[in-house]
């Protein structure tokens, strides 16, 4: 409506699961993300239940990553990563050198979340 601003938006956590972002970033403070991941997980590192990932900064709008599903009941490691970045590279439309750039530090961020933080 005119004259009205959104101010917040304030979203429900999804029951069991976890969440991170993580962003790539020429400086700190609130710079535009180079590359930006948003994660949602459930399970355990041997065997998750539930994946979910968003990422930016390779194409003019956010995406979400299709096909975790297969991914989903293995352990996670060497191959589930590279299978990320499979991924990734084929659900990205830009072939730039800065896209495929991009592309890289967003498989590395994925590899942190999905490592360090979500389901250790």
């Amino acid at each position: 409506m005119p004259a009205e601003l959104l101010v917040a938006v304030i979203l429900q956590p999804l029951p069991n699961m976890q969440s991170r972002y993580h962003k790539v970033r020429v400086r700190g403070g609130l710079d535009f993300p180079l590359a930006g991941v948003a994660m949602a997980a459930q399970g355990a590192s041997s065997k998750p239940e539930q994946l979910r990932i968003a990422f930016t900064g390779t194409d003019s709008r956010p995406i979400l990553l299709k096909g975790c599903q297969a991914l989903l009941g293995h352990p996670l490691g060497a191959v589930v990563l590279k299978a990320l970045g499979r991924l990734i590279k084929t659900q990205t439309k830009h072939s730039t050198f800065i896209a495929n750039q991009h592309r890289s530090m967003v498989a590395v961020n994925i590899a942190r979340c999905m490592l360090v933080e979500l389901l250790d």
